[in-house]
C-alpha cells in the first residue's frame, strides 16, 4: 500500500547562539507491505496485521532571522502491528478501528547543517491508533484508514558536545491505503 505522513513538530531552541525553530513541512508519500488475518464472528471481526511501513516527514527549519525555511527530509522505517475491531455495514463495505503498536527499525535526517549538529531522540517504541473504511470484493480487499498517535516519536533533541537538551513533542499521523489479497 501507499501512505501520506507528516512530521508533527513545533519548537523552538538554541544551538551555538543561533535560534532554531521547527515547523511541520509538507506531507510525503511512504510505502508498506505486511500480512493480515481476518477472524469473524458475524457481522463482525477482528483483524490482526504485521507490516514493514516507509513513512517521514518534512521538517520546515528556519535558523535565527532568516526568512525563508530549509528542508529537512525524515525517513523512518517502522515495524507495525495493528489489530483492527470492525464489522460490515452492508456487504461488501465495512468500518474498523483499533490500537496499532510501531517499532522504529531505523530513521534518517537530512537537511541543513544544523540538523546534521542536533541528535534527535526517538522512541523506538510508540503506540497509536488507526480508524478507516474498506471494501472486499471477491478475493480483493482495499481499506483507507488514519493512523493518529498516543505516545510521542520523539520526546527530545540534544547537540552533541554540549550539554543542551531540548524537550520535543513530535510525532508522524498518516493517511494509509492499503490493497490485499484474501487466501
Amino acid at each position: 500500500g501507499v501512505s501520506s505522513s507528516r512530521t508533527q513538530v513545533e519548537e523552538t531552541f538554541t544551538v551555538d547562539g543561533t535560534q532554531v525553530t521547527y515547523n511541520p513541512g509538507d506531507a510525503t508519500l511512504g510505502w508498506h507491505v505486511g500480512l493480515f488475518s481476518r477472524i469473524k464472528i458475524t457481522k463482525f471481526y477482528v483483524q490482526p496485521e504485521v507490516l514493514f511501513s516507509s513513512t517521514g516527514g518534512n521538517i520546515e527549519v528556519t535558523q535565527g532571522n532568516v526568512a525563508t525555511p530549509e528542508i529537512a527530509e525524515v525517513d523512518l522505517n517502522k515495524l507495525d502491528v495493528p489489530i483492527m475491531a470492525g464489522f460490515f455495514i452492508v456487504k461488501p463495505l465495512r468500518i474498523f478501528a483499533g490500537p496499532t503498536f510501531s517499532y522504529l527499525i531505523s530513521e534518517n535526517i537530512e537537511g541543513p547543517a544544523v540538523i546534521a549538529d542536533v541528535k534527535q531522540n526517538y522512541n523506538k517504541a510508540t503506540i497509536g491508533y488507526q480508524a478507516g473504511i474498506g471494501l472486499d470484493i471477491s478475493s480483493l480487499t482495499i481499506d483507507l484508514k488514519y493512523e493518529g498517535n498516543l505516545s510521542k516519536l520523539g520526546d527530545s533533541v540534544t547537540v552533541p558536545g554540549t550539554n543542551q537538551s531540548f524537550n520535543t513533542d513530535m510525532r508522524n499521523p498518516q493517511f494509509i491505503l492499503s490493497a490485499g489479497f484474501a487466501f
